[in-house]
């Protein structure tokens, strides 16, 4: 308290009168964190204690979450050779209140002296406590370093992508690089008067401009805690802490489990083969029907007894933190992977990054995973591999979205040939529960991405059946996948197409299927400029392999005759061009999972979108078996000049 009246974060009240209705006396009471290195002992408000029913929280508007994502921030930390984590100290109170809202901050504090009667003070800064305040910290923190976009760009763009609350973390490929940042994060959050204190780095020299107090002492102690997670900056590993206050000799209860399970701190999901066994103990518990402080059953008991035992071997984990060992300009090609897997009891996805460098060499890291139970109402086993399928798709592209850096490939792969082709057969009429997830993994990764690969070879395996903590610990397929993603060649298990045959009749069910159209970048070229329709096709594809090639490195460049998919890929883009010009309404209404309109010309032909975005017509010949070009003709625009050059043609 002495601290706060010097630094000027709180005043005594002399004017008991206040604003009418705007005072609020907070209670308080001290939190001690033994294994803080700096602020061991705070003092912690409570906005949500109740008086007359009602509370402080209750009457302030929480705001929008403008903080970041935590697991976008790990995953950004991640990334290169350098990491580097702070924290602003004192955040909050660095931010102070107006004069009309400082009366519903008050608290009572008694002295030393227990005959002198408790004082009244009231806040002058943000407080600790208030559901508004994480709002109102990083609004104030987000205008400050927009202010200074040109000035700083690298700093601010570290603080809006990697700051989570008040640590920031960030990491960098080179030493000079890293070391600017840290001069420049330093410098712009200082002119709004906050200080970046408790720096870290497994690189040291990059913090050799950094005052001694402001850099935190790894030699007593190089764990340090990076957003939850101990990060050991001398070896640059990533390791799990044993949860407190756990026996292994307890004779649990459910609520019990419940309770020791979600102390394990596992944003990534790297610990989520283990915790996936307790996961479905949980389940098995809400089916035998035990009541929460009930006695486990002893079937259940002693899998969980072995469950807990092996929590004492959670420290012997440890995690590589760099993704790419080496530099950003090294770097010849990105590609991530996802795979899926699911049994009766669980499934579940992980997905690995794989970085090849100029020379060719590969390094194969797992970035991030997830893992469910299955669902308490039975499912059939290739739902069960659906819904692995559609995790995978999900933690793809939020890695790909996320990571903060170009990824050159996506590849997606599961052991089960029914989910493959239902993923690649959009003609198909599924079963709503199979339909809706199948639209989402179309539009979250291209059909054409999906491969098969072989069960022995699928890390997702341990996620749906489980693993005990030491046989995940020395099991390289579940931290770099599988061997062959090491190796430079194209790895395609799959030696056939998947048609659409009947493979669960079950399954099917008439409806309207809406495929995600990919919008490609308009090229300005007019077809009335062209008298032969094969020269416009051409024209298109070398304009988008130059496009292409521009994004990639020269040893990965396309060169040579244009390929057939080439020239169909330019094909469906004028036909795609053409048809959303014209039939703009109608393929919204599609998109949208609407029929069209009946005042619409099309309504006769029941049109539909296939996978490359084209309107076909959905006839009579659907369930022949005639080829596809054949069974659902293209539908092109009277009058419009690419029609004229096709019939030219």
């Amino acid at each position: 308290m002495r601290e706060y009246l010097e630094e000027d974060f709180v005043e005594e009240v002399t004017d008991r009168t206040g604003y009418p209705g705007r005072i609020w006396y907070l209670p308080h009471h001290a939190v001690i964190r033994e294994d803080k290195t700096t602020t061991k002992c705070r003092i912690v408000f409570d906005g949500s204690a109740q008086y007359g029913g009602v509370t402080l929280n209750q009457h302030l508007d929480v705001g929008p979450a403008l903080q970041n994502d935590l697991v976008k921030v790990l995953l950004r930390f991640r990334r290169f050779r350098i990491g580097l984590q702070a924290d602003i100290s004192k955040m909050f109170l660095q931010i102070g209140l107006n004069e009309q809202d400082r009366d519903v901050c008050r608290f009572l504090w008694r002295s030393r002296d227990v005959q002198e009667a408790p004082r009244i003070y009231r806040f002058k800064r943000l407080c600790f406590g208030l559901s508004c305040s994480p709002f109102l910290a990083m609004c104030v923190i987000r205008h400050h370093v927009k202010k200074y976009q040109h000035q700083f760009p690298e700093a601010v763009n570290e603080v809006l992508e990697n700051m989570y609350v008040d640590d920031l973390l960030f990491s960098a490929d080179e030493e000079e690089s890293a070391s600017e940042k840290v001069a420049q994060l330093r410098k712009m959050m200082k002119l709004g008067g906050f200080l970046l204190t408790k720096w870290a780095s497994n690189h040291n020299e990059v913090l050799a401009d950094v005052p001694f107090e402001g850099v935190t002492d790894e030699s007593s102690n190089p764990m340090l805690k990076a957003l939850g997670i101990t990060w050991n900056a001398e070896t640059d590993e990533l390791s799990y802490t044993i949860p407190s206050n756990v026996d292994p000799n307890t004779l649990d209860t459910k609520r019990q489990l419940i309770s020791t399970t979600s102390k394990i701190y596992d944003p990534l999901g790297y610990l989520s083969p283990y915790i996936i066994r307790a996961k479905i103990l949980f389940q098995r518990l809400w089916q035998q029907g035990v009541d929460w402080d009930e006695k486990l059953p002893d079937n259940v008991h002693q899998e969980w007894k072995k469950w807990k035992l092996e929590l004492m071997d959670i420290p012997e984990i440890r995690i590589r933190r760099c993704l790419i060992p080496f530099m950003r300009k090294e770097i010849r090609r990105l590609e991530l992977h996802a795979f899926g897997d699911a049994s009766k009891l669980a499934y579940g996805a992980a997905v690995y990054l794989v970085a090849i460098d100029k020379d060719g060499k590969r390094t194969v890291n797992l970035v991030l995973a997830k893992a469910k139970v299955a669902p308490l109402k039975q499912v059939t086993l290739p739902r069960l591999e659906l819904m692995a399928a559609f995790t995978a798709a999900k933690l793809i592209a939020f890695t790909k979205n996320n990571i903060g850096i170009r990824v050159d490939e996506l590849n997606c792969w599961s052991d089960s040939e029914i989910t493959l082709c239902w993923i690649k057969n959009s003609t198909q009429k599924l079963k709503p529960f199979i339909q809706n997830r199948v639209e989402v993994i179309r539009q979250l990764t291209s059909p054409v991405l999906w491969r098969h690969c072989p069960t022995k070879n699928n890390p997702a395996d341990l996620l749906s059946r489980g693993s005990t903590v030491k046989q995940m610990a020395s099991q390289p397929l579940w931290w770099h996948g599988p061997p062959w993603l090491m190796e430079d060649k194209d790895c395609n298990f799959e030696s056939k197409d998947y048609p659409s045959i009947n493979l669960e009749i079950d399954e099917y069910h008439p409806s309207s299927v809406t495929v995600l159209v990919n919008v490609e970048e308009d090229i300005k070229l007019n077809p009335e400029r062209f008298d032969d329709f094969e020269k416009l096709i051409r024209v298109i594809a070398y304009c988008r392999r130059f496009l292409a090639n521009c994004r990639h490195p020269e040893s990965n460049r396309r060169l040579g005759p244009l390929t057939l998919v080439e020239l169909q890929i330019a094909e469906n883009y004028w036909i795609r061009k053409a048809q959303r010009e014209c039939f703009a309404n109608e393929i919204q209404q599609l998109l949208n999972g609407k029929r069209i309109t009946s005042d619409s010309q099309l309504i006769h032909l029941d049109p539909f979108l296939d996978e490359n975005g084209l309107v076909r017509i959905n006839g009579r010949l659907q369930n022949s078996t005639l080829p596809e070009m054949t069974k659902h003709p293209l539908i092109l625009p009277d009058k419009h000049p690419l029609t004229r050059a096709i019939i030219r043609r």
